[in-house]
């Protein structure tokens, strides 16, 4: 097979109204830099950049000549004008400013990754800039990404496919290169069929397959074979090669604090590196991706590998700080003992942060946590009502989950707990039972992400009727990612709605009701918390500190 020419891209994101503000903009993103490792692995000349922090940075220049005016892009209406009249002055114009901080000509095949599914501006950036580059240069478009599926909430796949050649469905690398080999002569110069003779089917209950081609790949759909899970399970050096940061500017990610700035004197960002080593779960929560019919199935990367990689990378960006983006980091408990038995052989001196699940963990486990670096957990408890603990098949109880948050604040370990309101069935107690928590629960839980419900292909979409829910379809009127569905003997959509919306508001109160920490999950906190716990490593110092300089910019 030849060589392929491909770029890859993260497209910009207006932050303005986001309500986790511009933190994916400051941190690397890691599928960009497995992507071009593994195609580069495979023979191809792969390059990447991310215009969503050059954006970002530019626009907080004084230099008005570098700005992009981003809020053209969340306007839905805007964009949906656009993709039907084929044009828009404005939006391209942007485009332009967009694309002339990068290099994208000359190039096979160029692909855009869609990474925040909250976030409808970075897929109206990634449509305007596929129209141009298309038009200038005839490369190939690809869009993939975790979150790719989220578009098909805001979009129709008719309406994408004008502008973009293939949307690839399964966010493994594996699977965009399996269409890179059959790419090779499959591209009939400019023939263009109207896209409304390939509509592809957008229904939640067909599976889709693992790519969806626009006309000019029609050829391709017969001449694609994809690598199987079974072959990759065999091959975990492929499916997790060494994430290759090259080309990503990696001088403007991380910021400075002002208050850290003044009160230590410190002039030097810190950069946080992204990493990975598993993929799948072996819990099985009902409302979660990883249970779905076309999900890989959990496995991990040898915990030497992951060791050797930690080092690499720690050298060679002179960096201690480390995001893991991990399912949870104790999935198995042999696991566990083998990964950080494989850190404390390579003397790794990190702070780092992992999602954790309370099904496995123990207070044993957590201070052989923190002796390895670990200063921050994200815990999925979902629901502190025990009904809907067991409804939702997690594997552990209230009590026991408490216990552990307490161990783990002692231990110095900063606590964050992912809540979600509006499940199936929810009810007045249940909402009731979680603002207790939040209530009884500050002095061990250091921060909550609250989360609506929302209905994604999983195993509760799967059998519905078992777990009480039926009549699933798409949204009318999408405002977030997920399904419509009624409750079997409860409330129908329309209502189900807006109990989802007022759970969630009314959390949202009982979490603001309290007396302020200094801390948010908004915006650049979290890397704020990264310096702290490497300059003074300890919990207790670091939340006086933050009182006293609460999060404010």
């Amino acid at each position: 097979m030849s060589t392929m020419k491909v770029k890859l891209f993260y497209p910009p994101k207006y932050y303005d109204d986001h309500p986790l503000g511009p933190t994916l903009a400051l941190v690397p993103l890691v599928s960009l830099p497995v992507l071009k490792a593994y195609l580069t692995l495979k023979g191809h000349l792969a390059e990447q950049d991310d215009l969503d922090v050059k954006v970002y940075s530019d626009n907080k220049k004084e230099d008005p000549r570098q700005w992009v005016d981003m809020s053209l892009f969340s306007d839905r209406e805007r964009i949906r004008a656009f993709l039907r009249e084929g044009h828009s002055l404005e939006l391209e114009e942007e485009g332009r400013r967009i694309l002339a901080k990068a290099d994208y000509r000359g190039f096979d095949v160029v692909g855009f990754s869609v990474t925040n599914e909250w976030n409808f501006s970075g897929v109206g950036t990634l449509l305007v800039m596929a129209k141009l580059i298309r038009e200038e240069t005839g490369a190939v478009i690809a869009v993939g990404g975790s979150d790719v599926r989220c578009m098909f909430d805001w979009l129709r796949a008719e309406e994408i496919l004008q502008y973009v050649d293939m949307i690839c469905l399964a966010p493994h690398h594996y699977e965009f290169h399996d269409v890179l080999s059959a790419l090779e002569g499959a591209i009939p110069g400019e023939t263009r069929v109207p896209a409304e003779q390939h509509l592809c089917t957008d229904s939640y209950s067909e599976v889709r397959p693992a790519v969806m081609f626009g006309p000019r790949l029609e050829p391709l759909k017969e001449k694609v074979h994809f690598t199987s899970h079974t072959r990759m399970l065999e091959l975990p050096e492929e499916h997790f090669p060494t994430p290759d940061f090259e080309g990503l500017p990696l001088d403007l990610y991380g910021f400075i604090p002002e208050d850290i700035r003044t009160h230590f004197g410190i002039e030097e960002k810190i950069l946080i590196l992204p990493y990975y080593f598993m993929q799948g779960c072996p819990n099985r929560c009902i409302f979660c991706r990883s249970t779905g019919k076309d999900t890989v199935p959990f496995f991990h990367k040898k915990p030497k590998l992951v060791a050797k990689d930690l080092a690499k990378f720690s050298e060679k960006y002179d960096t201690r700080f480390f995001m893991f983006l991990d399912t949870n980091v104790n999935a198995t408990r042999e696991n566990l003992g083998d990964l950080l038995s494989a850190m404390e052989e390579a003397h790794l001196d990190l702070v780092w942060s992992d999602c954790a699940n309370f099904g496995r963990m123990g207070v044993e486990d957590l201070r052989t946590l923190h002796k390895a670096g670990v200063r921050r957990l994200i815990f999925g408890l979902e629901s502190p009502s025990p009904r809907l603990l067991e409804y939702v098949e997690k594997k552990t109880t209230i009590e026991h989950a408490e216990e552990l948050l307490k161990a783990s604040s002692e231990i110095g370990i900063w606590n964050e707990v992912e809540l979600i309101c509006g499940l199936p069935h929810e009810t007045e107690a249940d909402v009731l039972e979680t603002i207790d928590f939040v209530n009884r629960s500050r002095e061990y839980v250091d921060s909550i992400h609250l989360h609506r419900f929302k209905l994604l292909e999983s195993k509760l979409s799967q059998e519905p009727e078992k777990y009480g829910i039926c009549n699933i379809r798409e949204k009318p009127n999408p405002t977030y990612p997920g399904r419509a569905f009624d409750e079997i003997n409860g409330l129908a959509w329309e209502e189900k709605e807006k109990q989802i919306e007022d759970s969630f508001q009314r959390v949202t109160m009982a979490i603001q009701s309290l007396p302020p920490t200094g801390y948010t999950n908004r915006d650049q906190s979290f890397m704020r918390l990264f310096y702290l716990y490497g300059i003074m490593d300890d919990k207790e110092k670091i939340k006086s500190y933050i009182r006293e300089n609460p999060y404010s910019y």
